[in-house]
């Protein structure tokens, strides 16, 4: 049974930076240097919630993740990684109660709000 705690929101963006630079190590370790994008279940499962219950914070992590590996991350590749293909990986992660509508429902909006506010993330 899962458990549901309150966490303060400063400690909730601590845990977030935290778990975008140990997924973006995971990534660039799996292949991301060549720009292959993997993410294992345990991302799937953490994207897929986040994405049931605060679809904009959801939107928001995707974005810090990618921001992480193509200007942050000490071994970011070059070409840098695509936004689309983070969220390609993403939609193949996501945890197996998520049907194909809803993983490419997830894709779509996670591709209109990446046009949106950070359109420079696919070259």
């Amino acid at each position: 049974m899962n458990r549901t705690i309150e966490v303060p929101i400063d400690i909730y963006k601590r845990m977030q930076a935290g778990y975008v630079a140990r997924l973006a190590d995971q990534i660039i370790a799996d292949g991301g240097i060549r720009r292959f994008v993997i993410i294992d279940d345990t991302g799937g499962h953490v994207f897929g919630w986040l994405w049931r219950t605060e679809p904009s914070r959801c939107m928001r992590l995707l974005v810090d993740l990618v921001i992480e590996l193509r200007n942050h991350h000490p071994q970011a590749p070059q070409p840098p990684i695509r936004y689309s293909d983070v969220v390609d990986a993403l939609r193949m992660a996501l945890p197996g109660d998520i049907d194909t509508a809803s993983r490419d429902a997830f894709a779509a909006d996670a591709r209109t709000y990446g046009a949106a506010h950070w359109p420079n993330l696919d070259e």
